[in-house]
């Protein structure tokens, strides 16, 4: 697999990563504990060096950091990139989100001792809101500590809206993971002017927005209760992204197998992306991830040039 570097870091990641929340059971689904450790195993024997996820992620005693700490028992820690996101306190009735200094330093410290290693590579504040960058500089200064400390590679803030990710490039920052995909690709572009300045790298995730690009379910989905999409999407709103999906349908040709493969190439084919995290929940699924970029070029040069308007027919902001 081939790999990049995130923004001025010098940490080389895979392009393509296993993103982990999937794995906890809580948010498409059941995933066994063997089969969890079989995914992640399957991903890093595929050349996948990056695997994110959050200190939140999974029920006390089925934590995903626990599982994927019992993974990485017997390879070389130093070929792993962990990024690790951290904010959101599970402890609290109902979890809410705390970044001062001592809560983030207890998540922090709970992983770390979960997932047997001393240190993560990258170190994100899990969705902050825009005032809480402004306003208290302690999340932030508390992340500078662990770098510090050793306790990190490099620090930085998962965001989801352009408030957010605008005041997190306003500060000493080394990474931004920001959702990216074909039918979202806003909010990456409208950054790419202050993430050049800033030299920040870029972790993309949600490249198959939720599975819709995977193309594994059509407008009449009825998702069971436990699945978050069933409180994200209305069924309107799936019935329009399935509509919006066949914008990636004429790249499914030749060395493109598949639209899951379509959808990772788009998302890779921007090359300020560092590393794109993608989902999955079988050992099969992280193959097929693993493997959706292997031949150049990543999307049909004579397609992609008439995307933009496409989009816009379809009702999809560039």
């Amino acid at each position: 697999m081939r790999t990049r570097t995130l923004g001025r870091t010098a940490i080389e990641v895979s392009e393509i990563g296993l993103g982990c929340w999937g794995l906890s059971g809580e948010a498409y689904g059941e995933v066994s504990r063997e089969q969890a450790r079989a995914t992640i195993d399957a991903a890093l024997d595929e050349g996948c060096t990056v695997l994110e996820l959050a200190s939140c992620y999974g029920e006390k005693g089925r934590e995903v950091d626990t599982i994927l700490g019992e993974a990485l028992e017997g390879r070389d820690r130093s070929k792993v990139r962990i990024v690790l996101r951290i904010g959101i306190d599970r402890e609290s009735s109902p979890p809410r989100k705390r970044f001062d200094r001592g809560s983030l330093m207890r998540m922090l410290e709970s992983s770390l001792a979960r997932l047997r290693t001393n240190y993560v590579d990258v170190v994100l504040l899990h969705n902050p809101l825009a005032s809480t960058l402004e306003r208290s500089f302690d999340a932030l200064d508390a992340l500078a500590s662990f770098r510090e400390r050793g306790m990190a590679t490099a620090m930085g803030v998962s965001a989801g809206s352009f408030d957010a990710a605008s005041a997190a490039l306003k500060q000493s920052i080394d990474v931004i993971e920001l959702p990216y995909n074909i039918l979202a690709p806003r909010l990456l572009h409208a950054l790419l002017p202050e993430i050049t300045r800033a030299q920040v790298g870029i972790i993309a995730r949600s490249p198959l927005a939720y599975g819709l690009l995977a193309d594994g379910f059509d407008a009449e989905r009825q998702f069971a209760q436990g699945d978050h999409r069933l409180d994200r999407w209305t069924p309107e709103d799936i019935g329009r992204r399935v509509r919006q999906r066949e914008v990636l349908r004429p790249f499914v040709k030749d060395s493109v197998k598949s639209l899951r493969e379509a959808a990772i190439r788009y998302v890779l084919a921007n090359h300020t992306v560092g590393c794109t995290v993608v989902g999955a929940r079988t050992p099969e699924m992280a193959r097929e991830n693993a493997r959706a970029a292997e031949d150049l070029p990543y999307l049909d040069p004579a397609v992609f040039s008439t995307l933009g308007q496409r989009l816009e027919e379809e009702g999809i902001s560039s």
